[in-house]
């Protein structure tokens, strides 16, 4: 609830670096890359470890999103009593007084006009239209992230409702909304084409019964903030780091083989060393199993790109290049500090060995031994489908002679585009008909499935 002290930041990564680094009191090793960059996401080419400052400042800000979110917490309704706020408000607007509590003021630094943190809560956290009871009119609704009043200034000029809530501009004819915007005045001129778009903007506004307004975070697809979001949403800094990250990431390798590889696309360990005429060998002998001529005059990123056009399935082939080089590696070190040769056949078979081993340890071919896996690895690394396994969803018929009807939507983004589709099927799984819907407007993929209108869905019947 309180912005951390920077010093104790400091001494907080002081104890992280060093216990990274292997750092003590009496030795200090070498630091082959720098925290700055080791704290990045690893979408950016770090490890996704973080600032402290900015899980501080992430923290924080999860209030705001609070704040909008869950309207009827105590924790707001105390707020909201003590500095006199309505508790219906969807955005922090309290005024910074000097009575306020550290709290307060420490949420105001937030969200003051050219920090960060305000720019990435501002455009993060859009306002999702329910009933309209919450939300306001002419600040909440946006077009393209401008406010209405903002978008047709001499529309907001002419109204004479200029701080009114959503529900306050339109009623309900039946299970249809119906928009009423006052004007003090007729419209003439260019007025009228704005007027026209103005209404326009609104048939994409979808106002749905008995649906509370609330916010929700647009950089999680389910909607809820995320301090790991957050704090992406914060390293705004460009990067020239092209390698595809989610391959080193995936989880199927052990930790200390990613963080090697990793390493090494930095160009932060050995790789001339690594790449000597023994390993060269073993590199040829592994290559052999694509008939793929090996070269060896490039790059280490370059070098593992190739590796990933030699089959179709990039995944598969990694985890067989992770092996590879962690193999050659440790290899070598046992060669260099414990004077012990390991032969490139001894070696061929510990790659094998280690990739069966991870295959298995993450689900795949767990019912093969060991020994099939190492026999059938070139099969396992091409064949996307063993890797990549379908889930089945269990569909219960409806009793006989009688029909079956299932709907599903999806958004993209929280608020986004929406749309519904469905199938209709008899007691024997026989599909009787499809339908689907065109665009329904920018909503909440938790409630836009009660603003669907029926005329927008279009039904295509399959001949029997």
């Amino acid at each position: 609830m309180f912005k951390i002290p920077v010093g104790v930041a400091q001494e907080i990564e002081r104890l992280q670096r060093e216990f990274f680094w292997g750092d003590g009191v009496a030795n200090r090793k070498i630091h082959s890359i720098d925290w700055t960059t080791i704290c990045k996401s690893k979408s950016k080419g770090g490890l996704g470890i973080g600032r402290i400052l900015d899980k501080n400042v992430g923290l924080l800000a999860k209030w705001v999103w609070r704040f909008g979110y869950k309207e009827h917490s105590l924790w707001k309704q105390v707020l909201c009593a003590k500095y006199r706020v309505n508790c219906s408000e969807l955005w922090w607007q309290w005024n910074n007084s000097y009575q306020a509590s550290v709290f307060v003021k420490t949420i105001h630094k937030l969200l003051e006009n050219g920090t960060p943190s305000a720019s990435v809560l501002k455009e993060g956290l859009p306002i999702v239209i329910g009933c309209g009871n919450r939300a306001n009119f002419w600040e909440d609704i946006r077009w393209d992230s401008i406010p209405l009043k903002s978008v047709f200034p001499r529309i907001f000029a002419l109204s004479t409702k200029k701080d009114c809530k959503v529900f306050e501009f339109g009623i309900w004819q039946g299970a249809n909304w119906e928009w009423k915007i006052p004007l003090r005045r007729s419209l003439f001129g260019l007025e009228e084409e704005q007027w026209k778009c103005f209404l326009t903007t609104l048939d994409s506004v979808k106002i749905r019964n008995r649906i509370e307004d609330t916010i929700a975070w647009s950089f999680n697809p389910k909607g809820v903030f995320s301090v790991s979001s957050f704090r992406k949403c914060l390293e705004s800094s460009p990067t020239n780091y092209q390698c595809n990250t989610k391959l080193i990431w995936n989880g199927f390798c052990p930790p200390k083989v990613d963080v090697f590889v990793w390493n090494l696309l930095k160009g932060r360990t050995l790789v001339k060393d690594v790449l000597c005429s023994w390993s060269l060998k073993l590199w040829k002998v592994c290559m052999s199993w694509w008939d793929v001529q090996c070269c060896h005059n490039f790059s280490f990123k370059e070098w593992m790109e190739g590796w990933l056009g030699f089959s179709p399935s990039e995944d598969g082939i990694f985890y067989l290049f992770s092996a590879s080089v962690w193999t050659i590696w440790e290899s070598r070190n046992q060669s260099f500090f414990n004077n012990t040769e390991t032969t490139s056949e001894c070696a061929s078979d510990m790659i094998k060995f280690r990739v069966g081993w991870w295959f298995k340890y993450c689900g795949i071919g767990s019912q093969d031994t060991i020994t099939n896996l190492m026999l059938n690895l070139k099969d396992l690394c091409k064949d996307r489908t063993v890797i990549k396994r379908p889930v089945s969803v269990d569909w219960t018929p409806p009793s006989p002679n009688g029909l079956k009807f299932n709907v599903d939507g999806s958004a993209k983004g929280k608020p986004g585009p929406v749309g519904i589709g469905g199938v209709l099927r008899d007691s024997r799984g026989k599909i009787l008909c499809l339908f689907f819907s065109f665009f329904v407007g920018n909503e909440d993929s938790k409630h836009f499935g009660d603003s669907c209108d029926s005329q927008s869905l279009c039904v295509i019947c399959l001949q029997a």
